[in-house]
């Protein structure tokens, strides 16, 4: 650094000196010696050194003052860098612990139901499609009332003073048998044949009845569980098929006929072994997306209801829907989209059967373990769009006789791989059970 002060210092200084030669005009006196000359450089070599010595200190001084300054500005770089990683770290902490929470809360809550589920007096629809924190939310928990033991004895001593009172009499009246029978009509129906009262008998183990205004639709009894969920009620009957005349057909019958309903479709397309009959089917498939949400036409190509029914006349028009709404809306709301439903078929095919094929039942184990996805909820689908048919262009069709267990009156377990579809062996009762039903 001090050689460098001191070049410059030298180059300034001959600068100086040619300079003033330039300047310095012709004199008569007598000429400095360069002893003179040499005395004056002897002394500013001696000041150089003291003057180099104050320049370096001040350059020194300037060089330390910058220095301070750039640590300065480090620092304060660095420490908000530091105050940016504190608040970044505080913000991760805080977000750590309410998804820690919301994760621990939904953990509490799937514990406190399965174990509800197995050991408690709660029983919760446990499925992919409805975790049992919302079947809980929405009240779906049959919870039966516990009685202390001291009421069990009063209980149990009023029903043994009821059975002593009912055993003295001699009997009810006529009158009084028939106010706890379902109300009947004396109006007049469809008269149901031998033929048909004898299958009736067969499959239902009683001729069905009417009830009220409604002469078209019949029912045969139905002991169903006490109503615990807001998606369906306890109509305490089940529909049977429309009275109809049915008649024996064969394959070449559906030649003409298109059928639309969700996955249990979807099998019988796959083993009815009716290669021209046409099928519009999609998994999953509900009464509110039919008309609109594009379906399987077929193996290799796609549709909609409302294109397919546009293009082309049918003879019948066969519907299944109603598994997938089990949890999804009241009966009431069901059926009237249902009647939505068949209203635009109707202008799309004025001259064709509409056949209401019945929602199948489940395996009684399944049906069982559910509070909502279970058989009565599936009757009282059923008993809702039966009273849809007219009987004239408009049938209901229960298919469950064919696959029921003569014990349970549903599905029997070994047709089934979940409780709910049947195995591709047994579709073929199904397809039999058409056949014995032709219009």
């Amino acid at each position: 650094m001090n050689k460098r002060i001191k070049k410059k210092r030298e180059k300034n200084r001959i600068n100086e000196y040619a300079e003033l030669l330039r300047g310095v005009e012709v004199s008569t006196e007598e000429p400095v010696s360069e002893e003179i000359f040499a005395e004056e450089a002897v002394l500013e070599e001696a000041e150089e050194p003291v003057e180099l010595a104050l320049e370096a200190a001040e350059i020194e001084e300037i060089l330390l003052e910058d220095l301070r300054k750039k640590n300065a500005k480090d620092l304060d770089y660095a420490n908000e860098d530091e105050a940016i990683k504190i608040k970044k770290n505080r913000h991760r902490a805080q977000n750590c612990i309410l998804f820690i929470g919301v994760g621990l809360t939904m953990l509490a809550m799937m514990i406190y139901g399965f174990a509800e589920a197995w050991f408690g007096p709660y029983t919760f629809d446990i499925a992919l499609d409805r975790p049992v924190f919302v079947s809980f939310l929405l009240g779906e928990i049959d919870i039966p009332e516990l009685e202390t033991e001291q009421e069990s004895e009063v209980d149990y001593a009023l029903e043994l003073m009821a059975e002593e009172e009912m055993s003295s009499e001699e009997g009810t009246s006529l009158e009084e048998s028939e106010a706890t029978e379902p109300e009947t009509t004396e109006e007049e129906g469809p008269i149901i044949s031998d033929k048909l009262a004898a299958e009736y008998l067969e499959y239902y183990g009683e001729v069905p009845f009417t009830i009220g205004d409604d002469v078209i639709t019949h029912y045969v009894s139905w002991n169903d569980n006490k109503s615990h969920s807001m998606y369906y009620t306890s109509p305490g009957v089940r529909a049977v098929s429309s009275v109809y005349d049915y008649k024996q057909v064969d394959e070449s019958y559906f030649d003409n006929s298109v059928i639309i309903g969700d996955s249990r479709i979807e099998g019988l397309h796959e083993y009815s072994g009716w290669s021209n009959a046409t099928f519009l089917y999609k998994r999953g498939l509900t009464v509110y997306a039919m008309m609109s949400k594009e379906v399987q036409l077929d193996r290799s190509r796609r549709s909609t209801v409302l294109q397919t029914l546009s293009e082309r006349q049918f003879e019948n028009v066969y519907i299944m829907v109603g598994i997938n709404e089990l949890g999804g809306g009241t009966d009431e709301k069901f059926a009237e989209q249902y009647r939505e439903n068949i209203e635009k078929i109707r202008e799309l095919q004025p001259n064709a059967r509409i056949i209401i094929m019945s929602i199948m039942f489940e395996t009684r184990e399944y049906s069982d373990s559910k509070p909502v996805y279970n058989n009565d909820n599936v009757n009282a689908k059923n008993v809702a769009i039966a009273k849809l048919a007219n009987g004239e262009d408009i049938f209901y069709l229960d298919v469950n006789p064919c696959i029921a267990d003569p014990e349970t009156g549903v599905m029997p377990e070994s047709y089934s791989f979940d409780g709910v579809h049947m195995k591709a062996q047994y579709y073929t009762y199904w397809v039999d059970y058409m056949y014995a039903h032709g219009y």
